[in-house]
């Protein structure tokens, strides 16, 4: 991987964590597709003894950005699903109307 792609692969892993934080999930979803194949050939491979310093900090970063992403999408997933309990909840107790008002 050519130092163009390592700077690449970081820019897009910290424009993925900037979305998440502001909870641009669409945008996130788009950054992901391009940078997911970034990812592969990071991790694929042979690495090179003049370039495993530079790698090792390159995976720290990532861990700890993808750390990040990682808490975000977990916090929205959570907020959806009780989104969807609520919904749920809601219409049970529609139902519930329903059959007793007749």
């Amino acid at each position: 991987m050519s130092e163009r792609q390592y700077k690449r692969l970081l820019r897009l892993s910290r424009q993925v964590l900037e979305h998440a934080e502001n909870g641009d999930w669409e945008a996130v979803t788009d950054l992901e597709r391009e940078r997911h194949p970034l990812v592969s050939e990071f991790f694929s491979g042979e690495c090179p003894a003049h370039e495993r310093e530079t790698r090792r900090n390159m995976i720290r970063t990532l861990l700890d950005i993808d750390r990040r992403i990682i808490r975000l999408v977990e916090a929205r997933r959570e907020e959806i699903a009780h989104q969807l309990q609520t919904i749920t909840r809601g219409r049970g107790a529609m139902r519930a109307y329903a059959l007793n008002s007749r």
